[in-house]
């Protein structure tokens, strides 16, 4: 056998793109009005600061699925991967926050993958698919998908897994919102039947390339919240709540050795064991142990440690890219169950903001301050956000006093509902500290992901603070963000009924309506209105062991340790 060196990345091509972390957002300096957090939450929350990004440093990154690829003959033994949030529930329907997006890509299928932000679909459990009608797609399977439970795929169980998404009516069913439902042609032939024509942006990608796939048999033998199981090439052998989850390489995994085997679908690592680790100071600190081999959450004040001449950098090395998420803020519109349904309030919170400097009380290493809800890192984004005269450019707190002062505001405390990631906790906290500063004042409910979505459906919160990011376009971002029909409970993020939100928004979603005006004019009904806040996006960095030579990346972003290679790896 032979031994593979750092240059050798299989028959598939391993692609990072040097595409720059540019332009968004570059306002530095005192602007009108402008204070610094200066309450001790805030200091407390900006004990990590990160540095704002404005200079094309820092790359864009993912694998090609292109090509065949398979796992080495001998693997590695074992990778301990951090994760900032436990994974609350396991299912393959549930909300996937960051945890859950990191474990799943090795358990669970979907049938198609997105070849890297915005690429074409590639074929995993479904071979191909082809166009019938307006509202008809046939999908083609595989034979002989098979879970770990010896399970195998048919169309009953493709309509099973996408009725049940359907049916749980949170974010993940909006993806596939105009599925209506599923028809068997053969045991592995199925049609989707749709609402409408797939005339949107991201449609079909959406539909095709986001939900899992697994066995209905599946479902009746396992408690799939907590005992997974998929027909991907790994299993979950260990999991314990709020803590980690244990996977091992399957003996018998369905794809190896074919000819469509994808870098993906790999298993050069027996053993993945993922760690909650929620502070950001201690991934430093489990990595410097042994405890952790790769983290993508180590804190700003850490992070040099493990750079070129850092103390730890003989056995790790780091890994820079923009990421697609933004960090958000929204306030509830819904005037029956919020006070921020008050415009004037609205405006008073986002002039009393700064997001440079939320930014760096996150705790992320680098970041691009947010002009829009979104980044540079879709094509559609446009520079002269960077310079309009709004409150993404100019922190006021004058105006901000003159706001609240016009506003219902009545004293009493505005709610600051969030997940429990220890990022958005530390965001909340300065955000408190600035509100206060113009005579707000917030308390903060950091909840479970699942319970914070049902909270912001019922329109239990003031202030909602969240991430959001699409593989492709910046109008899908904002689609599930604002649409309403996104969820199958009628509702926007923000709890707004405002129709002309879903007049411009079906305009910029349609294929022949992505045009630079149409974007502009949603991102300026959304800002004049203050019915959003995007604040930052990071510039993360993942600290990687020297044993893994050739990182692999999914189109979110995120480590597939199956698919990278590693030092002692043979083929």
């Amino acid at each position: 056998m032979k031994r593979k060196a750092l240059a050798m990345l299989l028959s598939a091509t391993m692609l990072v793109s040097l595409t720059a972390c540019s332009g968004s957002g570059t306002v530095s300096g005192t602007t009108a009005g402008q204070a610094p957090v200066s309450t001790e939450a805030a200091d407390t929350a900006g004990e990590a600061s990160g540095a704002e990004t404005t200079s094309g440093e820092i790359p864009m990154h993912h694998a090609s699925y292109e090509g065949t690829a398979h796992s080495a003959t001998v693997k590695h033994e074992v990778i301990n991967v951090a994760m900032d949030i436990a994974p609350g529930n396991l299912s393959p329907e549930a909300v996937a926050d960051s945890g859950g997006n990191m474990w799943k890509w090795n358990v669970y299928e979907r049938l198609f993958d997105i070849n890297g932000l915005g690429g074409e679909l590639v074929g995993v459990t479904a071979k191909e698919y082809e166009k019938i009608d307006d509202l008809t797609y046939r999908i083609h399977l595989y034979e002989g998908v098979k879970d770990s439970d010896g399970n195998e795929l048919h169309a009953s169980d493709i309509i099973y897994a996408y009725d049940t998404l359907a049916a749980a009516g949170n974010r993940m069913s909006g993806d596939i919102a105009k599925y209506d439902h599923g028809e068997i042609v053969d045991d592995y032939t199925v049609d989707f039947i749709m609402k409408e024509p797939l005339t949107g942006l991201s449609d079909l990608s959406a539909i095709l390339g986001q939900p899992y796939v697994y066995c209905e048999q599946a479902a009746k033998d396992h408690n799939l919240a907590t005992d997974p199981c998929g027909t991907g090439p790994y299993k979950v052998t260990a999991y314990q709540s709020g803590s980690s989850v244990t996977e091992e390489a399957r003996t018998d995994y369905w794809a190896e050795g074919s000819d469509h085997q994808s870098i993906r679908q790999c298993a050069n690592v027996q053993k993945i064991v993922y760690k909650v680790v929620a502070e950001a100071s201690q991934n430093a600190v489990g990595i410097q142990t042994g405890e952790l081999d790769f983290s993508g959450y180590v804190s700003a004040t850490d992070i040099a440690q493990f750079q070129e001449g850092g103390a730890y950098s003989k056995n790790f090395y780091t890994e820079s890219y923009l990421d697609n998420l933004t960090t958000a803020l929204f306030a509830n519109s819904d005037s029956s169950k919020s006070i921020c349904g008050d415009e004037n309030l609205r405006a008073a919170i986002f002039y009393a903001l700064d997001g440079n400097q939320l930014g760096q009380a996150s705790g992320a290493n680098n970041f691009i301050k947010a002009v829009t809800l979104g980044n540079a890192k879709y094509p559609e984004y446009q520079t002269e956000w960077e310079t309009a005269d709004n409150y993404y450019n100019v922190q006021n707190l004058e105006l901000a006093k003159e706001y609240l002062e016009k506003s219902s505001y009545d004293g009493s405390k505005l709610t600051i509902m969030m997940n429990n990631e220890a990022m958005l906790v530390n965001v909340a906290t300065a955000i408190q500290a600035m509100l206060l500063n113009v005579g707000i004042d917030c308390e903060i409910d950091s909840e479970d992901g699942n319970l914070v979505e049902s909270k912001q459906v019922n329109g239990e919160y003031d202030l909602y603070l969240t991430k959001m990011a699409s593989d492709d376009y910046l109008p899908i971002v904002w689609l599930r963000w604002y649409a309403e029909d996104y969820h199958t409970v009628s509702h926007t993020i923000n709890n707004s009924d405002d129709p002309k939100i879903q007049e411009l928004l079906n305009a910029v979603t349609v294929v022949d309506g992505n045009t630079p005006e149409n974007v502009s004019a949603f991102h300026d009904y959304i800002v004049e209105n203050y019915y959003g806040y995007g604040l930052f996006s990071e510039c993360k960095a993942d600290v990687i062991t020297n044993d893994l030579v050739t990182p692999c990346w999914n189109f979110q972003d995120y480590v597939i340790p199956g698919g990278c290679i590693y030092s002692d790896n043979e083929f």
